[in-house]
């Protein structure tokens, strides 16, 4: 089985993006996508070619006070700008697709750290939920899961990083 990681790089307030940190120190391969959706739709065309059996992407939710793993990538995005100053919306991500695509990373019987981490439906309106629904659209063979984190202040990164690789330890030994 061949996981990939992902996480996103600075934008609006976050200089420092924690999600790119654990991509980077999470131990699996991974990769750090800017935040556009020019990148986003170019990471998932080049992956395309040689998918992975399984897809993580990590994204910072600043509001967040748990990791939250996203149950959804909804069909709609934002009005809300890239880092290139982009816009897709407010509009259907996919104007012919459903409301909504599951994750199929995530299995229904996984036992979760209540204190720091919960399923989530509601990925947002930006990158993030842009990135689970298109991947979902676009590599349907790959079992993907979008993972939001709190910042470092409000769940340290140490935390993060252990609970992070608990959750990679049991995507693996699922999916080999």
């Amino acid at each position: 089985m061949r996981l990939l990681v992902t996480g996103f790089g600075p934008f609006l307030q976050i200089k420092e993006n924690p999600s790119e940190w654990l991509a980077e120190h999470c131990g699996a391969q991974h990769a750090i996508l800017q935040v556009s959706f020019h990148a986003v739709d170019s990471f998932l065309d080049a992956l395309q070619q040689e998918p992975p059996s399984a897809l993580l992407m990590i994204g910072v939710a600043a509001k967040r006070r748990q990791m939250c793993l996203e149950r959804v990538g909804n069909n709609w995005v934002g009005p809300g700008e890239d880092v290139l100053g982009k816009r897709r919306g407010p509009a259907n991500i996919d104007p012919a697709g459903p409301a909504g695509r599951a994750a199929t990373l995530w299995a229904r019987g996984d036992r979760l750290d209540r204190r720091a981490m919960r399923y989530s439906l509601d990925a947002g309106d930006y990158l993030c939920n842009y990135a689970l629904h298109e991947a979902l659209r676009h590599l349907p063979r790959t079992r993907t899961g979008f993972l939001h984190i709190p910042p470092f202040e409000v769940l340290a990164r140490e935390q993060q990083l252990a609970l992070l690789k608990t959750l990679i330890t049991r995507i693996e030994q699922r999916f080999q």
